[in-house]
């Protein structure tokens, strides 16, 4: 299985440390971390109440903070739901939205593990 993060996109992100004030990429991840859950609630709560717009802002957000972090598939399954709501086209989002929050997931261990080892080599 792939990794769920494009390393050459998180190494983008980690170039915008500044070496003097470092903390700008686990701010990064600490904010992705903490707001998606509640992205992925309003997107199906909107679902659930059929309001397009309201799937399709969340889903526009979570596709740009995923795709920041280098969650390609994540970014490209959010921005699939964006277009979808955009287009009125709410029937085929829930399994969409499923897969998100697997993939949510399968990212958030990624980085887990991640974290794990960079605190081991430090």
């Amino acid at each position: 299985m792939t990794s769920p993060i494009d390393p050459s996109v998180f190494a983008q992100l980690e170039d915008l440390e500044d070496p003097d004030d470092p903390g700008f990429v686990d701010e990064m991840v600490d904010m992705f971390q903490a707001e998606t859950p509640e992205i992925l609630t309003r997107i199906a709560n909107a679902l659930t109440e059929g309001d397009a717009y309201g799937v399709q802002a969340p889903a526009h957000k979570l596709k740009a903070t995923s795709g920041l972090i280098g969650a390609m598939t994540m970014s490209g399954v959010a921005g699939q739901i964006e277009v979808a709501a955009r287009e009125g086209q709410l029937t085929g989002i829930a399994p969409m939205l499923t897969e998100l929050g697997t993939e949510y997931l399968r990212v958030c261990d990624h980085l887990a593990k991640t974290s794990e080892r960079s605190a081991l080599a430090a």
